[in-house]
């Protein structure tokens, strides 16, 4: 009696098992969960099916697209409704619906059927994002920060080298070395050094190593705030000479430009800015050599034959601009919070902050 129990619960739980169909889970939007930003004018959606039963078999689907989750939930897709569609694909089934709208939300859902007839549906709520789909979409401009210090640093910057030498014909892994030295009166709030060099260098203020580059040429900033001192400062820079490239006009080349600039960049903590650039001033031998000679002016930054290292690094900046909306309408608004003063209290009427890309504003 108790095999013959055992036998039919076995069948009736197997029974149970075969008649539960399968639904649709993990639903994605060109392969991403909820994304943002689509850009794509038909996207492709996929889904997977928790099947339990062996060889279950996918045979028909229906896709199911609206503009809010309540038409969605009601069963009302105003956007697409793919009818039922005969094919066991589930992967990168392209959207056929109406043309999508640029930064709308579509809410979507699937319904499959097996070889059995039986349906089910997708229970999870499912959406994409459109994003920006053609250039009229975009409203915003670029901006950016203008660095009021940009000028100034790079004027009294120059291209140096030794004494004697054509620095526009050097022998290849020549090194030279050079020398300033610069009076501070107190210590600084903040010292930088910025270099750029037709070769290889090393550099050290007051006999510390700050900073060691191959084959750079652009401008490269290294803080020396904590390697300065009062009074007598010296800067040492070793510039070796690059090798001639094995490719295009230079290709074969006996000699090779070679040049450094630099400018040691000093703020007091008064705000005050003190600078000291490459110039006639620097003093420069061949390593060779041990007699120092004032070193030779080669050019200015936008000399055509050394090349033009570019802008000095900036500062990292931040952006922002503060913009009223009305109350009830902002409320309304997906992805605007309030912002909150600095220093506590109440939030100013009418104050808020972006916290996603629901509004756009020409900054």
């Amino acid at each position: 009696m108790k095999l013959r129990a055992f036998c039919f619960l076995v069948i009736l739980l197997s029974g149970l098992a075969g008649s539960a169909s399968a639904g649709p889970f993990h639903l994605r939007c060109e392969y991403l969960e909820n994304p943002l930003g689509i850009d794509k004018a038909s996207p492709q959606l996929s889904w997977q099916s928790d099947d339990t039963e062996r060889d279950w078999v996918q045979a028909t689907y229906q896709i199911l697209v609206a503009s809010s989750l309540e038409q969605l939930r009601t069963g009302k897709a105003d956007v697409w409704d793919s009818g039922k569609i005969n094919s066991s694909e589930s992967v990168g089934i392209a959207y056929a619906g109406p043309k999508l709208e640029t930064r709308r939300r579509y809410y979507w859902k699937v319904r499959v059927w097996d070889t059995q007839g039986r349906p089910a549906d997708s229970t999870e709520s499912a959406w994409w994002e459109m994003g920006l789909l053609t250039p009229a979409d975009w409203k915003a401009q670029w901006i950016s920060w203008k660095n009021p210090d940009a000028d100034a640093d790079l004027a009294g910057v120059r291209w140096i080298w030794v004494a004697g030498q054509d620095a526009l014909k050097v022998v290849p892994k020549t090194t030279a070395i050079f020398r300033g030295t610069v009076n501070i009166p107190e210590k600084p709030r903040e010292g930088a050094l910025f270099l750029a060099v037709r070769g290889n260098y090393v550099a050290k203020v007051n006999g510390r190593e700050v900073a060691r580059k191959r084959g750079w040429f652009s401008f490269d900033r290294q803080d020396v705030t904590e390697s300065l001192v009062v009074g007598e400062n010296t800067i040492e820079v070793t510039v070796t000479s690059g090798t001639p490239s094995p490719f295009g006009p230079s290709a074969g080349a006996k000699t090779v430009p070679a040049a450094f600039s630099a400018l040691l960049k000093i703020r007091r903590f008064d705000g005050s800015v003190l600078r000291f650039a490459t110039d006639g001033h620097w003093e420069g031998r061949l390593d060779s050599r041990s007699d120092w000679r004032p070193s030779q002016v080669v050019g200015d930054l936008s000399d055509k034959e050394l090349g033009d290292p570019g802008q000095m690094p900036q500062p990292a900046a931040e952006l922002r601009r503060e913009f009223a909306a009305l109350c009830h309408r902002a409320r309304q608004l997906s992805g605007v919070s309030q912002r909150k003063p600095r220093g506590g209290g109440r939030p100013n009427a009418g104050i808020y902050r972006l916290s996603k890309a629901s509004l756009v504003s020409n900054l």
